[in-house]
């Protein structure tokens, strides 16, 4: 560069170099977008809502490595957040897990989160377009990934529903409730709220509003004592949200998992969301698949190898939460599932606590005698 103006080299490199779309502007969009730009190559992200607005999900986060924080910047970010230290779990109403997370976690708004990441992107010369629904098979796949969260699912008998309060005594920073056929996290926030996020089998009859919704379903799922805690704080104005008909768990080849399609974040695997690890595993599906991305698009590699490394790379990272999360769903969201849990005696407390590890850090370094089980 001489004088500030680009070389002639610079200049036919930004004439070769390929655009990437990224269809979704949550968590894995947004962050691979940013950590795209920062390598300078160019990005447009679709996103089919707007910017920020309550999106139904847990709001915490666990486990990110040092280099997610760094490739997806952010540092400023998490210096935010709540810092998430203590966890408590409850069966039916009955305290069965006290503990300290083995590393200290994170509590940020979707709200927050999703607004200061769009306008850290935009900052970096990234576009965005809003209000832009992309069908699955609406583009060519190559140069496209696809962040899109969660997939569609008629038959599905899930129902998310979320809302932050104020104004709620918590027995830690995160709580989890387990009751008849579904479960419910609490967790501190930025700014004294608090999110409550839960998974619930739909149930026939309930027409309330979406702000009384998610106290009917606690009250029908046996968490009496929460909802009542729920009554006496305050809820946000426009927090609650809610969210039905999606699957849980990886995608297949026969729901359009083919190999020239690149995936990330929930639009690749959707994780149990009393793992905390959802928005986490966003953010290292991004950072994984940023390098990779630029090689493509800088025209180091093909499509085809491009999206096979990172599809190897996201495996080698998440296949063993992925199978855990897997494994523990269907037991804690059956109908009696909640109500097992305190009859497991020591040796399934033992394996729920070695489960709660492996799920939260995937890398080891948790200490388990950091944590205190409860006698039911």
């Amino acid at each position: 560069m001489a004088g500030g103006l680009p070389s002639d080299g610079e200049e036919a490199r930004r004439a070769t170099v390929k655009e990437i779309q990224v269809i979704g502007g949550g968590p894995a969009g947004l962050g691979l977008g940013i950590a795209l730009r920062r390598r300078g190559i160019p990005v447009m992200i679709r996103e089919a809502g707007t910017f920020p607005r309550h999106r139904v999900c847990g709001e915490v986060l666990h486990a990110l490595s040092v280099e997610t924080i760094l490739e997806c910047d952010l540092t400023g970010l998490l210096e935010e957040a709540y810092p998430l230290r203590s966890t408590a779990w409850f069966s039916c109403g009955r305290e069965v897990l006290r503990g300290a997370f083995p590393r200290e976690g994170w509590g940020l708004s979707r709200y927050r989160m999703d607004a200061a990441l769009a306008e850290r992107f935009g900052r970096l010369g990234g576009a965005i377009q809003t209000g832009q629904r992309i069908p699955g098979g609406g583009v060519d796949p190559e140069g496209v990934a696809w962040c899109a969260g969660r997939r569609a699912d008629p038959d599905s008998n899930w129902l998310g529903l979320k809302a932050h309060f104020r104004g709620v005594e918590l027995r830690a920073d995160v709580e989890m409730h387990l009751g008849r056929g579904g479960y419910v996290g609490l967790n501190r926030i930025e700014k004294g709220w608090v999110n409550v996020c839960g998974l619930f089998r739909r149930r026939a009859g309930i027409r309330a509003a979406r702000e009384n919704r998610l106290g009917d379903y606690l009250t029908l799922g046996g968490w009496e004592e929460l909802a009542e805690r729920l009554e006496r704080g305050e809820m946000r104005e426009g927090s609650a949200a809610g969210v039905s008909a999606f699957r849980l768990g990886p995608v297949r080849p026969a729901d359009g998992g083919q190999s020239g399609i690149l995936r990330l974040g929930d639009s690749r695997s959707m994780i149990g969301p009393f793992t905390g690890s959802g928005m986490a595993m966003a953010f290292d599906s991004a950072a994984r698949c940023a390098p990779r991305l630029a090689d493509y698009s800088e025209g180091r590699l093909s499509w085809t190898e491009t999206v096979r490394a990172c599809n190897r790379s996201l495996s080698r990272r998440f296949r063993i939460r992925e199978a855990a999360a897997g494994l523990a769903h269907p037991l804690l969201a059956s109908k009696g599932g909640g109500g097992r849990l305190p009859r497991l005696g020591v040796l399934g407390r033992l394996g729920f606590r070695v489960l709660y590890e492996i799920l939260f850090y995937p890398g080891g370094g948790g200490r388990h005698d950091d944590h205190v089980l409860v006698r039911s």
